[in-house]
């Protein structure tokens, strides 16, 4: 069987959004943001009249610009500078690993070698992970500095001179030094020191790894941790009690709604309308049916459910050729070498010349599925059922298709880090999918057809969107509207006057 190969952009638009929401790419989060700014722009502008308004829109603004990309920015600039400084030849790669996937593993292989060629002494996993640490720890505290303590502060400063031009008076509760400078973090003098091997950070290299990889990669750490960071420093540059109490509770209330609402709503959603928490996402739907099709196609159009079943899955039975023998050259990461399983084949009795053959092109186009380890192709323990197995969704070459681009291309990276386990439970909805639209052709009859595959993806389209539309929604009124009216009612509460504590004057309330 044929399978084109796919890139991201081959799916319409809808999909590709939908499918951006759950894994926070640009175009929903800037979509969302745009909600955000305009609400809280509009709101602070009936309470505090212009003065609140500018203020709102442009801490709001500049926020959502180093809150997408801050973090990103700052780190792809120290790499530049450790590039240079540590002679890498390239700083492109992830320091995280499983049993699977060892990109630092390929990058020290890679280094070795070329720092042997060129008479240099090759770096230790402990270097690497204090470059790696420091670099991006130096990212978020920049980021976090920039937005959370210097934009407040020229913030201020603007409304100040807007209020004393206008009102022809000076403000003592906005009128504040501009204090911008911070202590700037070098690491080219860390890493040429002689003391850096000894730097201690309370835990081992491996975790210092594997805590800079996330902070480094992922979109949910990076955003919390810029978060936190801008909380924090916007409430330090609060200018009064009343305004630091309203900035704690929108950042620290905000949170929960960017980061956390709309995948809880959606899993919720999820187990109501069919129960289970996790539903294939329509980019991959609609590679599944095309898979699908493909097969139909292959058998005259329309197929027996019993033999379209067997085409999509293959044979379970076979899976019994893993034996004990072949389980104990497993690793503990369920792992194995693709010379040790062809070695296997080969010395099996049970197997003809033809399935030993077949087997082993079976097992050198899986083991593609993820980059070699320091030049050795693997093979996983669930791989080699698939492998057995056989059957349309079990193929290497569209589970290639379709983990290429779930990852954009990662998967297949050596020098990038691919949770095994992600993968795992993308090929298990991928099961859970093929099966329920088996279930749902036997309720039309004996046979299975193009239409009733192209119903079922729309149909998983349809719920796509509306569960993380709903997500979206909900995290968009609260973040826009709800929680800045919240904010607002504690002031009115406590001062009794709903007036923006950053221009109000509370010189006469009670201590």
């Amino acid at each position: 069987m044929n399978v084109t190969p796919q890139t991201i952009s081959n799916f319409s638009y809808p999909r590709r959004f939908v499918r951006g929401i759950a894994s926070r790419s640009l175009a929903p989060l800037i979509l969302l943001e745009c909600f955000v700014t305009g609400g809280r722009t509009l709101q602070a502008y009936k309470r505090g009249g212009f003065e609140e308004a500018r203020e709102r829109f442009t801490e709001e603004s500049i926020g959502a610009l180093f809150w997408f990309a801050g973090v990103k920015m700052f780190n792809k600039m120290n790499d530049h500078i450790g590039k240079k400084i540590l002679n890498l030849h390239t700083y492109d790669f992830d320091a995280q690993e499983d049993g699977v996937r060892k990109p630092l593993h390929n990058f020290m292989f890679d280094d070795k070698k070329i720092k042997i060629a060129k008479g240099l002494k090759s770096l230790t996993k402990k270097q690497i992970a204090v470059f790696k640490a420091l670099k991006i720890g130096s990212s978020i505290l920049l980021a976090n500095v920039l937005v959370g303590l210097v934009v407040p502060k020229i913030n201020q400063h603007i409304t100040a001179v807007y209020h004393q031009k206008h009102f022809n008076k000076a403000d003592k509760s906005t009128n504040h030094e501009i204090n911008t400078s911070y202590q700037k973090i070098s690491m080219d003098k860390f890493l040429k020191s002689e003391d850096n091997q000894q730097v201690s950070f309370g835990m081992n290299y491996a975790a210092l790894l594997s805590i800079a990889n996330k902070f480094e990669n992922d979109a949910t750490y990076q955003l919390l941790s810029t978060d936190v960071g801008i909380a924090g420093g916007r409430a330090i540059s609060s200018r009064n009690n009343h305004e630091r109490t309203e900035v704690l509770f929108r950042d620290l209330t905000s949170i929960y709604f960017y980061m956390f609402s709309m995948p809880n709503i959606n899993r919720w959603l999820n187990q109501l309308e069919d129960g289970r928490k996790t539903r294939l996402d329509p980019v991959a739907a609609k590679q599944v049916t095309d898979l699908l099709q493909t097969v139909l196609d292959e058998n005259g159009g329309k197929m027996n459910i019993e033999e379209f079943t067997k085409k999509a899955f293959g044979d379970n039975t076979n899976v019994g050729y893993i034996d004990k023998d072949l389980l104990q050259k497993f690793d503990e990461h369920k792992v194995i070498t693709l010379d040790t399983f062809k070695e296997y084949l080969k010395n099996h009795k049970t197997f003809s010349k033809d399935s030993i053959t077949k087997y082993i092109d079976l097992a050198e186009r899986m083991s593609k599925l993820q980059p070699t380890l320091e030049g050795v192709s693997v093979l996983t323990k669930d791989q080699i059922k698939d492998i057995f197995r056989e059957g349309a969704i079990n193929l290497p070459e569209f589970l290639q298709n379709v983990f290429s681009v779930a990852t954009q291309n990662a998967s297949t990276d050596k020098y990038r880090y691919v949770n095994y386990e992600d993968l795992k439970e993308l090929k298990e909805d991928i099961v859970h999918y093929t099966t329920k639209l088996i279930k749902k052709a036997k309720k039309y009859g004996k046979e299975i057809n193009s239409d009733i595959l192209q119903k079922f993806c729309r149909e998983n389209f349809i719920k796509n969107s509306i569960n993380w539309g709903i997500g979206f929604a909900i995290s968009a009124l609260f973040l826009s509207t709800l929680i800045p009216k919240m904010q607002y009612w504690i002031t009115k509460m406590t001062t009794g006057q709903n007036k923006f504590p950053g221009t109000a004057d509370y010189s006469n309330e009670k201590k």
